[in-house]
């Protein structure tokens, strides 16, 4: 037996639920897909937001830290990514050889240009992931950024490794 509450009740929640589900897209109603199709619709416009957001996040903490393009590869742009790190790169040896060409002098420029570059490449990298509808790829973020460390800590070897030389090539030529 059904109450005359329940009834209305009833024709509150579907008059609620048409109204929810009615999209006003430049003053034209559109209805959206029910039922399953539109749960997962709606559910695939958070993912693609969401993943647009973690490539900017992925893209400027990876970029601080010398590894820029990792939110390009998340975003399904693997050789640009590629070609931002190694541009990147670059980018910073350039940097630090006019830093010290300038005996420092240009160094003020360096601390703005590498906060930043990565933002801004971020911004790009969430553009792509909205405007092709990705929900990205964490294989490419592990193959990129693993890329990206071991070029990093090879470096950072190197470097040490000559300087080290050189300072003991000094020691013995003074002593």
């Amino acid at each position: 037996m059904r109450f005359p509450l329940d009834q209305s009740v009833a024709i509150a929640a579907s008059a609620c639920h048409a109204a929810f589900d009615t999209v006003h897209d430049w003053g034209l109603a559109m209805e959206e897909p029910r039922g399953v199709a539109g749960w997962q619709q709606r559910a695939r416009a958070v993912d693609v937001e969401t993943a647009g957001w973690i490539a900017l996040a992925l893209e400027a903490v990876f970029g601080w830290f010398g590894i820029l393009g990792v939110g390009h590869a998340y975003a399904g742009r693997l050789a640009r990514g590629a070609v931002l790190l190694v541009g990147w790169w670059l980018v910073l040896a350039l940097l630090a050889l006019l830093t010290t060409v300038t005996l420092g002098v240009l160094g003020c420029l360096v601390l703005p240009i590498s906060v930043v570059v990565p933002i801004v490449s971020g911004l790009l990298a969430r553009r792509t992931v909205l405007a092709e509808g990705s929900t990205g790829s964490w294989g490419a973020v592990l193959g990129l950024g693993g890329v990206g460390c071991l070029g990093m800590l090879t470096l950072v070897c190197l470097l040490v490794s000559v300087f080290g030389a050189f300072g003991a090539l000094l020691d013995v030529a003074s002593g």
